[in-house]
């Protein structure tokens, strides 16, 4: 009986602090243990960077509070380092939260010019501690980037995180690598639910040694551009959801960089309320490989009273939605709902007058997928001549076979 009574107070007291149930006999650390209280209105960071700056072996807990940070918050140059918040679709201490939500908080009161938290070690697990650029309305300004992977010596490269779940409000950029070109790689950066809303971009590449960056499911509500790569290259996302009117891009493409520039997206579904998004945008001609598979945008079918026949809502403009320069290789495969006239801009992306040099103009392949229109309209009249583009077993909306005329 003395057992049981003990393990159901272990247990109990595990409820309370928000631990695992599963894991009763890890060593936590704690803001608390440090001087925060959180949820209290004042600032908790001097208290937060002791925590994560003190050698002491232990996996981070933040429970469901909220903590005020003025400053940026750390995370030193070592390997191994747990951080753990509480993320749960259920009600929680009387809160109620919606799938996957993280109710534990990093809230900015700081200036506009610092990121929230800086990471610079390597072997990072991040679980279920949202970071917010802003306190709700109360505050203007917000910070410059939620979580930035910096390296800031020579050795072996930042990175090799994985974040389960990390959610990312209302900063300028919600997740940043690297700060300058040549600052050394910062690699293998997982995410298995990556969540981002209200900010300019959402993920960010600036290091041109930047590699490897790997999504099973992310999702933008509310961001300009969800993925910019200034540098660097490439990124697999595995599945991905796009939601509210704000957002604008869902690839931007600066500059290649060192390493393979593969872009590949797959299962996105993107609002149907939606009226002006683009899939691609090339800043520059580079040779960039992009993959775009199971792409569904949430629409209804508009019956043609002259026609009998069904489009795809009219108010959706494909205009331009792939703007492609020089070598690049763009794969349409298994996608319905943003394929149509006009949808592709490509070109060689070299002055007019530099005849020397190649133009290497683009190649798209469209496969097994609906198309509207005839595919000789489909390139953008402004496109380059020679852009070689090709549709295989493709279909109309209203189920007739797309030939490939060419």
């Amino acid at each position: 009986m003395r057992i049981i009574w003990m393990t159901c107070m272990l247990a109990l007291v595990g409820s309370c602090l928000g631990l695992a149930a599963a894991e009763p006999n890890v060593a936590y650390a704690t803001p608390e243990m440090y001087g925060a209280k959180g949820d209290d209105g004042k600032d908790d960071t001097e208290a937060l960077k002791k925590l994560f700056s003190e050698k002491h072996g232990k996996t981070i807990f933040i429970p469901a509070k909220e903590y005020l940070i003025s400053d940026t918050v750390v995370l030193p140059k070592r390997s191994g380092m747990r951080v753990q918040g509480v993320s749960s679709g259920v009600q929680y201490l009387g809160q109620k939260k919606g799938l996957m939500g993280n109710m534990s908080r990093l809230v900015w009161i700081g200036g506009k010019d610092k990121p929230m938290v800086e990471y610079r070690g390597s072997g990072l697990i991040w679980d279920g501690v949202a970071l917010h650029g802003k306190r709700s309305h109360e505050t203007k300004e917000r910070a410059s980037i939620g979580f930035l992977v910096h390296k800031v010596s020579k050795g072996i490269g930042t990175g090799k995180a994985l974040f389960n779940q990390i959610s990312i409000f209302h900063c300028d950029t919600g997740f940043q690598v690297g700060t300058r070109e040549g600052e050394g790689n910062c690699d293998l950066l997982i995410f298995n639910f990556f969540n981002v809303g209200a900010c300019d971009v959402g993920y960010r590449v600036k290091n041109n040694m930047g590699m490897d960056h790997s999504f099973v499911f992310a999702r933008s509500y509310g961001c300009k551009t969800f993925f910019y790569f200034e540098r660097g290259g490439s990124i697999y996302v595995h599945s991905a959801g796009v939601h509210h009117p704000d957002n604008k891009e869902l690839l931007r493409i600066g500059w290649a960089g060192k390493n393979n520039a593969k872009y590949t997206f797959g299962n996105l579904k993107f609002d149907a309320q939606l009226t002006e998004f683009r899939f691609v945008i090339m800043e520059q001609p580079v040779p960039a490989f992009i993959t775009l598979t199971n792409l569904k945008r949430s629409f209804h079918y508009e019956k043609d009273k002259a026609t009998g026949t069904h489009r795809v809502h009219s108010k959706y403009d494909r205009t331009g939605t792939f703007v492609l320069q020089g070598n690049a290789k763009l794969l349409i495969k298994n996608c319905s709902g943003v394929i149509t006239k006009h949808c592709i801009l490509a070109t060689s992306g070299l002055p007019e007058n530099n005849k020397a040099e190649d133009p290497a103009t683009p190649l798209v392949l469209i496969e097994n997928s609906e198309v509207s229109g005839d595919p000789s309209e489909l390139l953008h009249p402004d496109s380059d001549k020679s852009t070689r583009l090709r549709v295989l077993n493709c279909f109309d909306y209203s189920g007739n076979w797309v030939e490939d005329k060419r």
